[in-house]
């Protein structure tokens, strides 16, 4: 297999796009890494959801739909984070 060389990682601060980053307060460790990671992201938008794992869609999917409506309305606000209790 052939990666991209720079690492796509190391290239996450030139993302041009509005972006939406959702995570599960109880996913696995592994994935608030990569989380840590997006951060590089210029116009990005984090949201937090306090009792999901990794399996928002199935679990969650009322709260993922608001929140996606919400994004594409509204946009990204830029380098904002959003815990839902």
């Amino acid at each position: 297999m052939d990666w991209p060389q720079p690492p796509a990682v190391g290239r996450l601060g030139e993302l041009k796009t509005k972006t939406l980053f959702m995570i599960g307060k109880l996913d696995v460790a592994d994935n608030f890494r990569v989380a840590e990671e997006f951060k590089k992201v210029p116009n990005i938008r984090f949201i937090e959801i306090k009792d999901a794992d990794h399996m928002i869609p199935l679990t969650h999917a009322k709260v993922l739909y608001q929140d996606i409506t919400t994004f594409i309305k509204d946009g990204s606000k830029n380098a904002s984070y959003t815990r839902r209790e």
